[in-house]
């Protein structure tokens, strides 16, 4: 399986590719620099679809020529169009309004008896909930290695698959391939949010780092069924959360269907698909630790890393 990725190299920026079975890279944007120059991936995104297929031959073809350890991975897009995280998943959310539930009553006041009312209604019509979207803050963008530092709440790991889609020479959305993404959340806020204005969004999604992706992007001619692949979350090398999107009640093709009906897509942009069953601590009625180590690791894709500080 072959992905593909923005790095530093020294202090160059470059496209990378790698074959999911090795350690070392492709300067891909050495390979290519005849068909433009190639800084980060969104700039093969940006290329024409007979470039891009040329980008992709030649990764396929070629020996990598650089070492794991001369390359810095980043977040593998750095100036998305937009950034979108949805519901095809949504068997996690029982468990989760749950525990916001019963947070909300312990509080012991009216306005949080209300909303909690409100959730166990949310619960009640779970399988009924409206295919929904929520926007991130593109300067909230993070990647692997990046520290993630707590603004002061309790912060929550959720373990996603994200899907990159770019604008073809048609005009049309097409899904260049997948990446990891952990939607780091603050718990409290939100609950206070839902108290307030029974949002699930806001500040609690949209924090400086709070948005992390990588650590590259399978591409999704290359990894079969997405539905299947598999995720997997440890925290401070203990493994807290797996499973895939088996359970899914859309199918991105769906999400994509809906994502640019009646709206044309202008650039290349990344959506979330949901937190996998399972795959926070706060819906297992645990916290992350302090200075925790965070990593989500799928097979196709690789590790994404991060260290989260306060």
């Amino acid at each position: 399986m072959l992905r593909l990725g923005s790095a530093y190299v020294g202090k160059d920026a470059r496209v990378v590719a790698q074959d999911h079975e090795h350690d070392d890279f492709v300067n891909l944007s050495r390979l290519c620099d005849d068909l433009g120059a190639l800084e980060s991936l969104d700039d093969l995104l940006d290329l024409p679809d007979d470039a891009v297929a040329t980008c992709i031959s030649r990764a396929r073809e070629a020996a990598p020529d650089l070492a794991a350890g001369d390359v810095a991975l980043h977040c593998p897009l750095v100036r998305p169009g937009r950034v979108r995280d949805g519901g095809i998943v949504i068997e996690h959310l029982t468990p989760a309004f749950e525990q916001m539930r019963d947070r909300l009553l312990a509080m012991g006041t009216e306005k949080a008896a209300d909303a909690a009312n409100a959730l166990d209604a949310q619960i009640a019509t779970i399988n009924e909930r409206p295919f929904t979207t929520g926007d991130r803050d593109l300067s909230t963008l993070s990647g692997p290695f990046d520290e993630i530092i707590n603004p002061g709440g309790e912060i929550d790991l959720e373990t996603e698959l994200a899907c990159v889609i770019r604008r073809a020479d048609g005009g049309q959305p097409e899904i260049f391939g997948y990446t990891l993404y952990n939607d780091w959340t603050l718990r409290d806020m939100q609950i206070e949010v839902w108290r307030e204005t029974r949002s699930l969004y806001g500040g609690a999604k949209n924090f400086a780092m709070s948005n992390t992706f990588g650590p590259m992007v399978v591409l999704a001619s290359d990894c079969g069924d997405p539905m299947r692949l598999a995720m997997q979350a440890e925290v401070n090398g203990e493994i807290v959360a797996s499973g895939d999107l088996s359970g899914a009640v859309r199918t991105f093709p769906e999400a994509l269907e809906h994502l640019f009906r009646g709206d044309e897509i202008t650039s290349h942009e990344l959506f979330g698909t949901g937190t996998i069953l399972g795959g926070c601590l706060f819906e297992q009625g645990r916290r992350l630790p302090k200075d925790a180590t965070v990593l989500l690791s799928c097979p196709a894709i690789g590790v994404l890393e991060n260290r989260v500080r306060g």
